[in-house]
């Protein structure tokens, strides 16, 4: 029998070096660098438990078990990266406290960020900015050209905080944990119910939480996820807007009242004055009467040093407070942007709700019907009628004698609950209103 055809590799011995390699992808490469012991650790696993290590750490916990287990060998390969990065970063920091306070300051306008306060506090803004994880070009590329994306590194821990909250999501201790968990698992405002989008709604001090249908509420949400500021704070930010327009000369300091009246004041009153500040009281009395202005702008500047030393503080402690550098002028200008965006919204919702039906009386053939409502208003009350409503419920009661309580206004039932002392809530309504003044009428009936 004849032999069969010989290998290459055994005609041309040269033939093996000759082959091509095979190529090997930069998935294959990665695989091949993670730590095995890791890999069959977690391969050894059951599912239930892979499931319960991606709850804990935050990730996704659907798919196959080989799903779950390069997901977790992923999230360990970030973890060491991230402290690969915090051990050189430490010699960063320790670089920053041996520049002088002017090369900080052109570093963070270098670098976009505000640049006021003490040298400790512009050395915090910059260990800040040098801890925040750098995303792969790649996903940058990708969040760019896609709309909608949300930039979770802009806001404030607080609103990372609530995200989470609203996500089903655990929390973090620190900001670079929370973002990465928010990308990592993107909202879905669709599984939840209208009782739960309304809760997020008041949660984030928006007003009219129930307004409109489950998808103008998920659009609510949606827009107010690209907000970058704590929604809590509100009045914080408005507190803070107003110390950084008189800091920076943005809402100038009224003059003191007192200086357009110095020239009617007399010698007498001037010098007293003069003594009160414990000022000379030499030369003409135009000359006094200008030392008194210059003393008061003198104490107007002394107000404007203290309105900056205290938005230095105070955008000092916020900026630390919410983990970023904060831009007064960026978070004013998203401020009317997204109110404006939220008012549209709630405009194209039909807000008025269905009217309770008040009087059906058929009034077109009474002889009071040539009437307005309010001459007719006026003689039922001087008639004694207890009560207001419509045209209608006093041409009833006009022509009847008698109205029901569905024909009269939710205030003169609430009236009628104040002078029999019944009690009731402001917010309770018409329905419930007229059952407990039957219930009172019952009552009554049987005593």
């Amino acid at each position: 029998m004849p032999r069969t055809k010989r290998p290459l590799a055994e005609a041309d011995p040269n033939a093996a070096r000759a082959a091509p390699k095979a190529k090997h992808s930069k998935t294959s490469d990665a695989k091949e660098s993670i730590n095995p012991s890791a890999s069959d650790d977690y391969t050894s696993k059951t599912n239930d438990e892979l499931v319960a290590l991606l709850r804990e750490r935050g990730l996704a916990h659907t798919g196959i078990k080989r799903t779950l287990v390069e997901r977790l060998i992923e999230a360990d390969t970030e973890e060491d990266t991230m402290q690969a990065r915090g051990h050189a970063a430490l010699s960063s920091k320790q670089e920053y406290w041996s520049k002088s306070k002017n090369e900080l300051i052109d570093m963070l306008r270098k670098q976009g960020l505000a640049h006021t306060g003490p040298k400790e506090a512009l050395v915090k803004r910059l260990e800040a900015q040098l801890e925040q994880p750098k995303k792969p070009v790649k996903r940058l590329k990708q969040d760019i050209s896609t709309k909608g994306t949300i930039n979770y590194h802009t806001k404030d821990n607080g609103k990372l905080a609530i995200m989470l909250k609203d996500r089903d999501l655990p929390t973090y201790d620190t900001r670079e944990e929370m973002i990465a968990c928010l990308e990592r698992n993107p909202a879905n405002y669709e599984q939840f119910t209208a009782e739960a989008l309304i809760k997020m709604l008041k949660g984030r001090h928006l007003i009219n939480a129930d307004s409109g249908n489950k998808d103008t509420k998920i659009a609510r949400l949606k827009l107010n996820d690209e907000m970058d500021r704590d929604p809590a704070r509100g009045c914080h930010y408005g507190y803070l807007m107003a110390y950084s327009d008189i800091a920076n000369n943005r809402r100038p300091l009224p003059p003191p009242k007192s200086n357009n009246k110095y020239s009617t004041y007399g010698v007498g009153r001037v010098d007293k004055l003069l003594k009160e500040r414990k000022l000379s009281r030499a030369g003409s009395l135009a000359i006094k009467i200008e030392r008194l202005r210059d003393y008061d702008t003198a104490e107007l500047r002394k107000v404007r040093e203290a309105h900056v030393r205290k938005y230095t503080e105070l955008i000092t402690e916020w900026e630390a407070e919410a983990g970023h550098p904060i831009d007064m002028e960026e978070v004013n200008r998203q401020e009317e942007y997204y109110s404006r965006r939220d008012r549209e919204i709630l405009d194209q919702v039909v807000t008025k709700k269905a009217a309770f039906p008040t009087c059906q009386y058929n009034w077109k053939d009474s002889h009071w019907a040539s009437r307005t409502e309010r001459e007719l208003r006026d003689i039922c009350q001087r008639r004694g009628m207890d009560g207001n409503g419509t045209k209608a419920t006093y041409l009833k009661w006009l022509d009847t004698g008698s109205v029901d309580y569905e024909d009269l206004s939710v205030g003169s039932l609430q009236s009628m609950y104040k002078n029999r002392g019944i009690r009731a809530k402001y917010s309770e309504k018409k329905v419930d209103l007229i059952m407990k003044l039957r219930e009172a009428d019952a009552e009554t009936a049987t005593e």
